[in-house]
């Protein structure tokens, strides 16, 4: 699946009140990398799974886990594997079988654990747990989106050489390297430091 960015070209251009088409192809690919950067630092995509199916997999003998892209927005199937996660054959429904916490991404077991048999062998069920759903935002917040934006004109403006070096990353490799962002604009890191936290119990 293809990422998405954070905002457009459009956006972007209407909120620094820009009219020229000059900078268009620099800024469109700045665009992708800053979302990369702002995706990677946060931990979390915000955008990509909200209408998209996110697939993943957990040890079947915990009590509760975490999914990654949260709030979750819909809950699409929870199944269990008796193999290691060769197959999916028991499904599990929500209030009867587990109970999910919207806002954190939190999903219980109404049981000590999704699985109760202990037919699995030892190191194989770090995969018995299959759960898909839609988490992020339909709508990208509007602070993150302007945090987003802001560093855009950051890197772009004064800031911005062909290759400047940060503490941890630089910017020739924004998003892909996220290591220490005490370099960048306090105002800019309050709120991406804020959804890093939330995003992350």
């Amino acid at each position: 699946m293809a990422a998405k960015n954070l905002f457009t070209l459009d956006e972007f251009k209407e909120y620094k009140g820009i009219a020229n088409p000059e900078n268009d192809d620099q800024i469109t690919s700045l665009i992708a990398r800053v979302s990369e950067f702002v995706k990677r630092y946060c931990g979390k995509t915000f955008v990509d799974y909200a209408t998209t199916n996110k697939v993943e997999y957990f040890d079947g003998f915990e009590e509760s886990v975490f999914v990654d892209e949260y709030p979750i927005i819909k809950m699409v199937s929870v199944s269990t594997s008796s193999d290691g996660g060769a197959t999916y054959d028991g499904t599990l429904t929500e209030y009867t079988d587990y109970f999910v916490e919207y806002s954190t991404g939190e999903i219980t077991s109404a049981l000590s654990s999704f699985l109760t048999s202990s037919s699995v062998a030892a190191g194989k069920s770090k995969r018995t747990l299959k759960i898909i759903y839609n988490g992020g935002y339909k709508k990208l917040p509007l602070d993150i989106k302007q945090a987003a934006m802001d560093l855009l004109e950051y890197y772009r403006e004064a800031e911005y050489t062909p290759r400047k070096d940060f503490q941890g990353f630089s910017l020739e490799n924004l998003g892909f390297r996220t290591g220490d962002s005490s370099s960048l604009p306090s105002h800019i890191k309050r709120v991406l430091d804020a959804y890093r936290e939330l995003w992350n119990p």
